[in-house]
């Protein structure tokens, strides 16, 4: 009993002394200083493009609230990643140097960066961010890319933004040239990273998007490869409802979705038409809209002499080529019976709007157009006032008037869509023939390129459109030489 009224005591004795304590008067120091406030510039700007391996230099501003000798300070650059076509943006980071003023040779592989300087106060570990952002190139990581035929194989070359052209870059690259039947480039944009495909009579390859070393060949490209090798296209239909890959092999559809599930995209079987593969697509992909009611591509059947649909359930299980709808009074033409020829097919400025261009057997030129936008596709179909359009060596389409831009032989020509009425516009020099044209909204909506062959070399012309679709100062803004036969071209976006 004794102990327990000890024991009642202690909470009274602990009170008395936190009583004493807080009587305690604390003769610390607490003189309170300004913490050194830094903040970082760089009066040259922010942003950098530079090729790979060359050598990059920045001076940032640091401003300090406080005068305190430079060796305060612990500096860190270090890079990340930024890809707008991949949702999440978790890539590593990499140090790259810890001093002051970067002066360092890039070895990030082509890409575009976040470049972070950090500047720490050792003495007070508070650290202040510097963001730039760097985009590294390299030689082939972005320009035209012009597909050519030798008599030895099929390259690449490449037309830098700088001017400078860069030949046999796959040779180059691999030890190697491609089958001299070489005839086209692709390229998926929306894959990380994206995808190059190079594609000949024969033989598919893919190339990495930056060195252009062969990455792998057709038969990675299938969850079923084909008995016959014959690729014609290659190609990513996107838009903000949805996006499938089309690719033609020996004149039959094959597609690939995306999203839904992880990986692996590739392409299933041929889809069929009438539960049949007998038709023969050419290698024209005319994209369309992901409503179901639509087409989300149409091509031209070689076999049939008619067009042909695909529909957004066709990038499901079982979808399969469709017929368009059948021939009613008033409709422009009848799109199941067509019986030409096709001679070149491409975009309009309108969305969903394809121009294409067949001749009969009278060898007479028309010109179709589907709207892929509406269930009733066919739009609009004349016989073309077009001097020399039977005998066209090449075409590309206006993507901001109603033109197409053709050639025969070394003569270019305008083509007016409106009042069906044509003009020549320039004329190249004797011995030269025009093998392949291109406007790429990629790049720019009012650049036409131009190849040519004479025989024995290839050229390329560069022209600028003005706002009446004729050339600017009525001649070439530069010209390139030193070229193989082009076949194909196309802008390449790093």
């Amino acid at each position: 009993m004794k102990l327990s009224k000890y024991l009642s005591l202690i909470p009274l004795v602990a009170v008395a002394m936190l009583m004493l304590q807080a009587c305690y008067k604390d003769k610390g120091d607490y003189d309170y200083k300004d913490l050194n406030k830094v903040t970082l510039g760089d009066t040259s700007g922010l942003e950098y493009s530079v090729l790979q391996f060359d050598t990059l230099k920045l001076s940032p501003d640091i401003y300090a609230s406080q005068d305190v000798p430079i060796t305060r300070y612990k500096f860190d650059w270090t890079a990340r990643a930024i890809d707008a076509t991949v949702a999440s943006q978790h890539f590593d980071t990499v140090q790259l140097s810890k001093d002051y003023l970067f002066n360092k040779q890039v070895s990030l592989p082509a890409g575009d960066y976040r470049l972070i300087f950090t500047v720490t106060d050792t003495a007070t570990a508070v650290s202040s961010y510097l963001w730039y952002t760097l985009h590294v190139g390299s030689n082939y990581s972005r320009g035209w890319m012009f597909v050519e035929q030798f008599a030895n194989g099929g390259d690449i070359s490449i037309l830098a933004p700088t001017g400078k052209v860069f030949h046999n870059i796959y040779e180059s690259s691999n030890g190697v040239k491609l089958p001299k039947t070489l005839h086209r480039v692709d390229m998926n944009i929306r894959m990380s990273p994206k995808e190059v495909f190079l594609l000949s009579d024969d033989q598919g390859v893919e190339v990495n998007v930056t060195s252009f070393v062969n990455i792998g060949g057709f038969a990675k490209w299938f969850f079923n490869v084909p008995a016959t090798q014959k690729p014609g296209r290659n190609h990513l239909v996107s838009n903000t409802a949805g996006q499938a890959g089309v690719l033609i092999n020996n004149g039959l559809i094959h597609v690939k979705r995306y999203g839904g599930f992880p990986g692996p995209y590739l392409y299933g079987s041929e889809l069929t038409l009438d539960n049949k593969v007998e038709y023969s697509a050419a290698p024209y992909i005319m994209d369309g809209d992901f409503n179901s009611s639509r087409y989300i591509a149409a091509f031209y059947d070689n076999m049939g002499k008619r067009f042909i649909g695909l529909r957004s359930d066709a990038v499901g299980i079982g979808g399969n080529v469709v017929h368009f709808p059948t021939f009613v009074a008033g409709d422009a033409f009848d799109a199941n019976n067509v019986g030409m020829t096709l001679q070149h097919a491409g975009p309009s400025p309108a969305n969903y709007i394809h121009s294409a261009i067949l001749k009969d057997a009278a060898g007479d030129s028309y010109l179709f157009q589907l709207n892929l936008g509406v269930a009733a596709s066919p739009r609009l179909k004349q016989k073309m006032n077009a001097t020399g359009i039977a005998n066209m060596t090449a075409a590309a389409n206006s993507v901001l008037l109603e033109y197409i831009y053709y050639a025969e032989g070394n003569r270019i020509r305008m083509y007016e869509i409106g009042p069906n009425a044509e003009s020549l516009i320039y004329t190249l020099p004797a011995g030269e023939t025009v093998t392949a044209m291109c406007i790429d909204p990629a790049i720019s909506t009012s650049t036409l390129m131009v190849g040519t062959y004479d025989g024995t070399t290839g050229r390329v012309y560069e022209f600028t459109l003005n706002v009446n679709g004729k050339f600017t100062g009525d001649t070439y803004v530069n010209k390139y030489e030193g070229f193989g036969k082009i076949v194909n071209m196309k802008y390449k976006i790093q």
